[in-house]
């Protein structure tokens, strides 16, 4: 399916800011993720406890993400790049919350 005019210059703005974090422009980096900000927290939101627990697990995404950055290949889109950390993040932080309401 070809890309229309819009979503083209979308994902060549992505494209374009992601090479720009990676480069180590915090600036870049902080627009990306504001950008997918309130899905984010959406998909945290699904999985957590409480509000603090999403709050949580969206800090622990961006911050992985920050992390792994430099490994991101763009031949996916960055969205789905970064849900699949966050959904992984919140898994994590699931099961480590079983561990200690066993001990």
């Amino acid at each position: 399916m070809a890309q229309t005019g819009d979503s083209f210059l979308l994902r060549e703005t992505e494209d374009k800011l992601v090479r720009s974090a990676q480069a180590s422009n915090i600036a870049a980096f902080e627009r990306l993720v504001s950008s997918f900000e309130r899905q984010m927290l959406a998909v945290a939101a699904w999985f957590a406890h409480t509000p603090d627990d999403a709050n949580d697990i969206y800090q622990d995404t961006v911050l992985a993400a920050y992390r792994a950055l430099p490994n991101f290949k763009l031949e996916s889109k960055f969205s789905t790049w970064l849900h699949k950390i966050i959904v992984n993040t919140a898994l994590s932080n699931r099961r480590k919350l079983k561990r200690t309401w066993r001990h």
